[in-house]
């Protein structure tokens, strides 16, 4: 076993220049894969900017029971609290037209209709 001052550099001293050229490589192409992370991070948030103010007139326009039935068709591939968010949605009163909705269709079969 080296031991000392030495005792480090002697280990290092024996690495290839191939494994150095190797670590080059690859951190040459972490940075340039993060590079290019953050440029389609960036035009995302840009896009994601655009549709949401695209997005706030439009959804107003459209009665809340369609933007309730819309959230509730998705809400097994998105969440619920997303999509109200996106849709400039109160969440509160989405989820109290699904409780409506339910006390409806329980009312409903009860009634025998």
């Amino acid at each position: 076993m080296i031991c000392g001052a030495g005792a480090d550099t002697a280990w290092f001293g024996h690495a290839s220049s191939t494994s150095r050229d190797d670590l080059a490589v690859a951190l040459a192409q972490v940075r340039d894969e993060l590079r290019r992370s953050r440029r389609e991070m960036r035009n995302l948030r840009r896009e994601n900017q655009v549709l949401r103010e695209a997005a706030e007139p439009l959804v107003h326009r459209v009665e809340a029971c369609e933007r309730f039935a819309f959230i509730h068709e998705r809400r097994d591939r998105l969440s619920a609290k997303l999509l109200c968010r996106v849709l400039v949605t109160d969440g509160a009163t989405y989820r109290a037209w699904v409780r409506t909705a339910r006390r409806r269709r329980i009312d409903g079969a009860t009634s025998g209709g």
